[in-house]
């Protein structure tokens, strides 16, 4: 596994064989965003929301009525 740093607060972490997009992980806050690509089965845990609703292409449409945020989700 490899890291990039995309920001001083954002590390990137991918497969340094073939380049895969594993996780992110906020370094300020412990948060990681793990891609769901790379899990084995289904999940358990549902979404709860969705975000960065305001940059999806044009032809996705969200079918669902979980709450939708323009960019992150809001901070507690």
């Amino acid at each position: 596994m490899s890291y990039f740093a995309k920001s001083q607060e954002t590390d990137l972490a991918f497969c340094s064989v073939c380049g895969s997009s594993l996780f992110s992980r906020k370094n300020t806050g412990k948060k990681h965003n793990i891609r769901l690509g790379i899990l084995e089965g289904t999940p358990e845990q549902k979404p709860a929301f969705h975000i960065h609703t305001q940059s999806k292409a044009g032809w996705t449409n969200i079918c669902d009525d979980l709450p939708q945020f323009a960019e992150g989700p809001p901070v507690p």
